[in-house]
Order: structure tokens, then C-alpha cells, then sequence
């Protein structure tokens, strides 16, 4: 009986410093999640990139919408629709000009 209570407490010590550390590090984990995330869909985009609109223009409107995203002032709609559309538009493993031109129209959207 007092090896299961010795187990259960060490269980409970575990749980306990996880979630601490995860509680603590909630800010890190995100943006490294924004980064990660963002990253591959700017650099997806950024390979059929319209001549109307340039590469710092577009950083930026990631830069903006992540700003947004770390605030919590980002509409979940129009960012869901623009992670749906996204993950639609790479089922063939590439994106032409006109998936860009949509995806930077709706990432203009969530930057607002």
C-alpha cells in the first residue's frame, strides 16, 4: 500500500512540474507555434508571389496577423478560413498563381 501511495505521489509531482513548466513557457510555445506554422505558409506563397505585391509587404502581413494572433484581437474566422484554405490548396503539394493571389487576399483579411 505505501509503495502504490509513494507511486501515486510521484505521478502527481510529475503532472504538477509539466504543467508548470508548460503554464510558465505558454508564451514561447505559441510563438514558436506562429513561427513554425506562418513560416511554411509564407514560404509557400512566397514561391508563386504576384508582382503586385512584394516579399516585405508580405512578411509584414504575416508579422501582422502573428501580432494579432499573441494579442488575442485576431478573428478566429477569417483565420480559420485562411488555414482551411490553405491546407485545401496544398493537397496537390503546390500552389499556382491564382491559390496565391486568394490566400495573400485572405491573409490582407486576418491583418486587418
Amino acid at each position: 500500500m505505501k509503495k502504490l501511495l509513494t507511486v501515486l505521489i510521484i505521478i502527481i509531482i510529475i503532472v504538477a512540474i509539466i504543467w508548470i513548466v508548460l503554464f510558465v513557457n505558454k508564451g514561447r510555445i505559441v510563438n514558436y507555434a506562429l513561427d513554425k506554422s506562418f513560416g511554411v505558409m509564407e514560404l509557400q506563397i512566397d514561391k508563386n508571389l504576384p508582382s503586385t505585391i512584394s516579399q516585405d509587404e508580405l512578411h509584414g502581413l504575416f508579422e501582422d496577423v502573428k501580432t494579432k494572433v499573441i494579442n488575442k484581437t485576431a478573428d478566429k474566422d477569417k483565420l480559420n478560413e485562411l488555414a482551411q484554405t490553405f491546407k485545401k490548396d496544398m493537397k496537390d503539394g503546390k500552389l499556382d498563381s491564382l491559390e496565391v493571389t486568394h490566400l495573400v487576399v485572405l491573409l490582407k483579411e486576418a491583418a486587418k
